[in-house]
């Protein structure tokens, strides 16, 4: 009856130990090093591209909007965001973007750009054809331009 007693008090002395052993050389799991992550902190524009590009220029294929029905500029504490709301010509309408063209003076302009499904596109009523993109403007922006018009096939709208 003492060499059980005496085998279980020793197997428990040596199971409490073995929160110091596994940080220890004698743990076979830290013999070909630890697996600590490093935080990779990159600049801004210095990113890896999530796809590789292969040296080819990509082209965007999106479509304008058929029509833009509202546009609006909401002023936030850093700066605006440009929010547009258009009707696309079919149901379906995906990946919606405002897609900035360019300048001039003091006039900033956007696309309102789309992509559309392929095959058999049904009209459908105005309310599920609505798509909105919206745009972060930066204060630096903001000071630059005064007015930011956003086109679409048929129409554009502009927002001061």
């Amino acid at each position: 009856m003492n060499r059980p007693l005496a085998l279980l008090l020793v197997a428990s002395v040596a199971v409490s130990g073995c929160s110091r052993i596994s940080n220890s050389k004698i743990n076979p799991m830290n013999w070909f090093g630890s697996k600590s992550e490093t935080a990779v902190i990159y600049e801004a524009g210095q990113a890896p591209a999530l796809v590789p590009t292969r040296g080819a220029a990509t082209v965007d294929q999106r479509v304008l909007i058929e029509s833009i029905s509202a546009v609006e500029l909401a002023r936030m504490p850093s700066g605006a965001i440009l929010r547009a709301t258009g009707l696309a010509a079919s149901q379906g309408a995906y990946n919606a973007e405002l897609v900035f063209v360019g300048a001039e003076g003091a006039t900033a302009t956007y696309d309102f750009r789309i992509e559309t499904t392929s095959g058999v596109q049904v009209q459908g009523a105005a309310a599920t054809r609505e798509v909105t993109a919206a745009e972060v403007i930066s204060p630096e922006a903001l000071r630059t331009y005064r007015n930011f018009v956003v086109k679409g096939a048929r129409n554009s709208k502009a927002a001061r």
